[in-house]
């Protein structure tokens, strides 16, 4: 099957699927359709994901939360959730027997008993490991600069 269109969900559409849907957006320029949403809509996108992705040059600092209900007729060829919770609503919407739904468990990355240089650090891991699941699962044709830029940047990480 083809994948035109891609929702990614989680609790409260302010960091982890922000963050995918930013990398989405990015990379594929247009080619894909691309939404996300959470299961509450009341908080602005995270700070620390705004930095994470911008030392990535991808600006996600106008994210407007959704609610993933808004979204139950628009058609979605996949839906990508990350958190338990946003999985089970999913499952639960009118498209989902017409939609690929898959479970990216993702570990929330805020802790706020962590200093503001930690929890930055935690924000640029899930922005990594949804980098490499984005790539491994919506493969992009790349060029050789591009290419070499990830191979090096994932290897920095290991």
């Amino acid at each position: 099957m083809t994948i035109n269109s891609i929702l990614f969900c989680c609790d409260y559409n302010a960091s982890r699927s922000a963050m995918a849907e930013g990398i989405i957006r990015e990379w594929y320029e247009g080619k894909l359709k691309v939404a996300s949403a959470g299961l509450s809509d009341d908080q602005l996108v995270n700070g620390y994901a705004v930095s994470a992705m911008a030392e990535m040059d991808i600006d996600i600092s106008n994210h407007q939360a959704q609610l993933i209900k808004s979204l139950n007729d628009t058609p979605f060829d996949i839906v990508v959730s990350l958190t338990k919770s946003s999985n089970l609503e999913a499952q639960k919407l009118s498209w989902a027997n017409n939609t690929i739904i898959e479970h990216w468990d993702i570990a929330s990355p805020i802790d706020h008993n962590l200093s503001r240089e930690q929890q930055l650090d935690n924000f640029r891991k899930t922005r990594d490991i949804l980098m490499k699941l984005i790539l491994a699962r919506f493969p992009l044709p790349l060029t050789d600069d591009d290419s070499d830029y990830l191979h090096h940047y994932f290897e920095q990480m290991e």
